[in-house]
């Protein structure tokens, strides 16, 4: 068998505590084979951001490319649980699956099998063998029994046992070194004992004796019986026990004449013609805690238990596991748990993500660590942005996500105070969103993107020029340029990129009004020039006057331009006036004021036409609503939150848009006395000008 062992005798120096404090020798056999196989598991999905902190189990390594975005994990914050798109891969572990050599058994593989592990059970049964044996054999030809089949069943003789005895009134030679010869009883002879004889009466043999015939003679004469044996006149007991008939370990009892027993003395097994000695850890780990102790084979018939490094003895006698953590083994937002010998494991708390040797906290806590952090490398540099980011949009930095947070250090604020900043917190919270991207943007995705898009809708661009050494960013309308001081700075709801520019210089394309409302702002702004119109025809307008909260998706003018061909002119008939409600319908959400940070973290919205809205974020930021652009998001109203969308959002409740149906044009000449006319069905006058004669005219009526 590949990868087997050989019976190899591996003599190991074991100091045994006796009163001669000797050393004694013992050997240990070892008989196994190895076949070698690969595990494979993956780990669990968890934030992309933090996926060179995560490991393989324990004797795993990460297979090759085996990583990908294809899950989604839970960040329980302190008020909300976020389902996140995360990350996991592969771990693979090639292991050798250890398995006991033919003829050996036991968890150690230690154990023989009874007579030889090369030709167990004497070459006549199968022993149970391998890990999970028992090392008993089953005699599998005919005639065989024994511990090791190593004798004939009774009335069977002969090497195969196959022959059987044929002695009528006789003792037969039996077992696997007999002949099958027979010893007649008294009064009879013949080689099967099947014949009397009257003479031998005459003889009177004596007790324990009886009357046989010669086989070379003939001649009748007085012999012992079996089981005894001629000592001067008389036929006494044979004893067995004095001819070594049992095996070395067995003890043997005289039961009679000729007659014996052999029972294994303790700490042995067998039927004792063969006796096995009985290690008891072959048998249950000998009644020790697999998981705790290990089996120490003393003698035959005794074993005791010993705990397994990495465990402690206990009062009752078991083991348990020693305490592996230690006040510094796990993050300090991480708790420490011991799951096996000297092993700890740490798992960061709710609200962290990590490997548990360090834990993320959320933007917020990030920002305030790094500016706090003796002797760290942006300690006080990060003031005027907590002041800006915490006073404005506090709460989803710590709840909601992910998002990318670029982060200006306080260089970027000179000449511009940050009370100055947040004294509108409108204009605040625009700012900020200036600065957030929805997702995890790391540096290597943002220098092989063309562009990204904030939480306002507005579009970036990333200028990597710089190779390594520098990395720019610029909202689009803005000449302004970020650059990136320190990028990838892990939290648990996102990532930071810090920056040496305030992006501060490019205005929204809707401004928020928090005295007016939605359908005052609408009605302001030239690129809802569509719109309003609709909403005035489908009797909404008043609507978007009541107090709210609403949130509107309103699609700008040239969204409305791009509808397939006949659409918008069918909408504005009689005949599409419910269609044209329950669209306008399907671009409003009652009872809520949506802004943005609920938006991208909410997969999907219903809207008041009773539709499901969903709700995509794309890999560089965008926004889509059921498919469309945002362009600028969460607009302030005093009544909601107003998005402006570069697409219409067609219900499926109103598809087919354009009603089913074909009209037919058909011209036919009729002619009435000389003239003729041209009519056409369904017209229901006809009264044309009298033609000439010879003149025929065709008109077609739609």
């Amino acid at each position: 068998m590949d990868g087997c062992v050989k019976t190899l005798l591996l003599c190991l120096m074991v100091i045994l505590e006796r009163r001669s404090s000797a050393a004694a020798l013992q050997c240990v056999r070892v008989n196994f084979c190895t076949n070698a196989t690969v595990l494979r598991t993956r780990v669990a999905c968890h934030s992309c951001t933090i996926s060179m902190l995560r490991s393989c189990p324990a004797g795993f390594r990460q297979t090759p490319g085996s990583g990908a975005r294809d899950c989604t994990f839970h960040i329980r914050t302190s008020s909300l649980r976020l389902h996140v798109p995360g990350c996991s891969f592969e771990c693979y572990q090639e292991v050798e699956v250890k398995s006991c050599c033919p003829g050996f058994w036991g968890p150690d593989c230690a154990a023989e099998c009874p007579e030889r592990a090369d030709t167990p059970c004497s070459g006549h049964g199968a022993c149970s063998d391998g890990l999970g044996g028992t090392g008993v054999c089953s005699c599998q030809q005919p005639g065989f029994v024994g511990t090791s089949c190593e004798d004939c069943t009774p009335g069977r003789y002969g090497p195969t046992c196959s022959s059987e005895c044929s002695c009528v009134h006789g003792l037969c030679d039996s077992g696997i070194a007999g002949s099958g010869q027979c010893t007649c009883f008294s009064g009879y002879s013949g080689p099967t004992c099947d014949r009397e004889r009257p003479e031998c009466a005459a003889l009177g043999c004596l007790q324990n004796s009886r009357c046989v015939e010669e086989a070379a003679t003939g001649l009748l004469r007085c012999q012992c019986l079996h089981g005894y044996q001629k000592s001067g006149q008389q036929c006494l007991p044979i004893d067995p026990c004095l001819q070594n008939v049992c095996h070395a370990h067995a003890a043997c009892v005289h039961t009679g004449p000729g007659q014996h027993t052999c029972t294994c003395n303790h700490g042995y097994s067998g039927d004792g013609r063969v006796c096995v000695a009985v290690d008891p850890c072959q048998s249950q780990q000998g009644g020790c805690s697999v998981a705790s102790q290990r089996c120490v084979y003393d003698g035959p018939g005794t074993a005791h238990c010993e705990c397994l490094p990495g465990f402690e003895r206990v009062p009752d006698g078991s083991c348990r596991l020693e305490e592996a953590c230690q006040p510094h083994t796990c993050h300090r937002n991480a708790d420490c748990t011991t799951v096996g010998p000297a092993t700890p494991r740490c798992t960061c708390r709710q609200g962290y993500v990590g490997n548990g040797k360090v834990c993320y906290g959320n933007i917020v806590e990030r920002l305030q660590e790094l500016n706090t952090e003796p002797g760290g490398a942006w300690s006080g540099q990060l003031s005027a942005a907590i002041s800006l980011f915490a006073g404005s949009v506090s709460w989803p930095l710590q709840n909601l996500g992910p998002f990318t947070a670029f982060v200006p250090i306080n260089k970027a604020f000179r000449g511009t105070p940050v009370k100055t900043l947040t004294a509108d917190p409108s204009s605040a919270r625009y700012l900020c969103q200036l600065h957030l991207v929805a997702g995890v943007m790391t540096l290597d995705t943002l220098k092989k993107s063309d562009q990204f898009y904030t939480l306002t809708g507005k579009s970036a661009e990333v200028d990597a020029s710089g190779g390594d050494l520098e990395t720019r960013i610029r909202l689009h309308g803005s000449r302004k340029k970020g650059a990136i001081v320190q990028a990838g700075i892990m939290a648990s709801n996102g990532m930071i990129h810090l920056i040496n520019k305030l992006m501060d210089s490019v205005a929204p394309i809707v401004q928020s009004d928090a005295q007016e409302n939605m359908m005052k702002i609408i009605s302001d702004y030239g690129k809802f020039s569509t719109l309003k119109p609709l909403l005035q025809k489908a009797d909404l307008e008043a609507m978007l006057d009541l107090p709210g909260p609403i949130t509107v998706f309103a699609p700008i003018s040239s969204a409305f331009d791009l509808m397939a061909e006949g659409h918008l002119t069918y909408l504005r008939t009689a005949e599409g006036h419910a269609k044209l409600v329950e669209l306008l319908r399907n671009h409003v959400i009652t009872s809520a004021a949506l802004d943005v940070f609920n938006i991208v973290s909410t997969p999907s919205v219903v809207s008041l036409a009773n539709q499901v809205l969903t709700i995509n974020v794309t890999d560089n930021g965008q926004i889509l609503v059921g498919g469309a652009a945002v362009l600028e998001a969460a607009v302030e109203a005093k009544n909601g939150r107003l998005y402006v969308m570069d697409g219409v959002l067609v219900p499926a409740s109103i598809r087919p848009l354009l009603p089913h149906r074909c009209d037919v044009t058909e011209s036919r000449i009729i002619k009435v006395g000389s003239s003729s006319i041209c009519w056409s069905p369904g017209s229901r006058q006809v009264s044309p000008p009298a033609p000439p004669a010879s003149a025929t005219t065709s008109a077609v009526l739609l």
